[in-house]
C-alpha cells in the first residue's frame, strides 16, 4: 500500500480543520489536531455534514454508520488520521 508523505498528512489534518471551522461552535479559530470534536459543539447532524464536505473535496467515500470508526472519532487529529488512511488506500487502487 502506498504511504502518504508526512507533508501530505499535515495538508489532509489542515484540510479537515477548514472543514470543521465553520460548523465548530466554540473557539473555532482554536481547532487543532488534540482539539475534542464534542467540546467544539459539532453535533451529529454537524458532524454528517463534514463528512460529506470531506468525500467531496478529497474525493473519497467514507463509511459513516454506528459501527464504523468514523462513528468514534473523538478528536480532529484522530478524524484527519482516519481521512489520511482512506486518501492512501484510494492513490493505492
Amino acid at each position: 500500500m502506498a504511504e502518504t508523505e508526512p507533508g501530505d498528512r499535515a495538508a489532509i489534518r489542515d484540510a479537515v480543520i477548514e472543514i470543521i471551522r465553520p460548523y465548530a461552535k466554540n473557539d473555532p479559530e482554536g481547532l487543532g489536531a488534540d482539539t475534542q470534536l464534542d467540546k467544539i459543539g459539532v453535533d451529529s447532524f454537524d458532524f454528517v455534514e463534514i463528512v460529506f464536505k470531506l468525500e467531496e473535496q478529497l474525493g473519497i467515500e467514507i463509511d459513516y454508520n454506528v459501527n464504523s470508526t468514523f462513528a468514534n472519532i473523538a478528536t480532529v487529529g484522530a478524524l484527519a488520521d482516519q481521512v489520511a488512511t482512506l486518501v492512501e488506500a484510494k492513490k493505492a487502487a
